[in-house]
């Protein structure tokens, strides 16, 4: 966990980051669910935003500006989610694709 944010404003942000969905308890944004007889917990994932494929962070809103500022006249809504390789801990993005009446997923849309 880092001890703070940079800049001007970085305890505003650290503290909404890391503290402000519960009144003095640290939250890091993961979910987990605990075993009902054993008491183990298991992490089962990121709960915000940040996609994590073969150790390269980002965040989907990174994809959703992309698919905005180059696709807006085709594509009418998005979804970009990691899904969980069932042969390894990594993950792997999915992206899905509403498109806008007559329009549609070409080859060349995918390749521009």
């Amino acid at each position: 966990m880092p001890v703070s944010f940079w800049g001007q404003d970085g305890n505003k942000r650290y503290h909404k980051a890391y503290f402000a969905e519960f009144d003095g308890v640290w939250t890091h944004g993961d979910f987990v669910s605990t075993h009902p007889i054993t008491k183990q917990l298991f992490s089962q994932g990121r709960a915000d935003g940040v996609l994590n494929p073969s150790g390269v962070r980002f965040g989907s809103s990174e994809i959703y500006q992309v698919i905005e500022s180059v696709f807006s006249n085709e594509v009418e809504d998005s979804l970009c989610v990691g899904q969980r390789r069932p042969s390894d801990n990594d993950e792997r993005v999915i992206l899905f694709l509403k498109m806008k009446p007559n329009a549609a997923f070409l080859q060349n849309s995918r390749d521009e």
